[in-house]
Formats: structure tokens, sequence, C-alpha cells
């Protein structure tokens, strides 16, 4: 594959993860993930 195409490919990958990321976080994604994360890690240290 030559460079061009390989850099397109990975500017355009990297526009649609920017983009999905956007989304979730004006979804407000950003406050349930935390949420789960901080009950897991609660539940390793055995308070939760």
């Amino acid at each position: 594959m030559k460079e061009k195409t390989r850099n397109l490919i990975g500017g355009g990958l990297l526009a649609v993860f920017t983009l999905m990321i956007a989304l979730g976080a004006a979804r407000g994604e950003i406050a349930a993930v935390m949420a789960k994360a901080c009950a897991i890690c609660l539940q390793c240290i055995g308070i939760g």
C-alpha cells in the first residue's frame, strides 16, 4: 500500500473516532462510564 493511501486511511479513521468520541460526550456517556468504573473499582477493593 502506498504511503499516501495509508495516510489518508489513517486520517479518515482518526476523524471518525474523534466524531464518535464527541457524539458520546454530547450524549452524556462520559458520566455513565465514570459511574460504572467507580463502582467496579470500589467492588475490587471491597468497599462497595
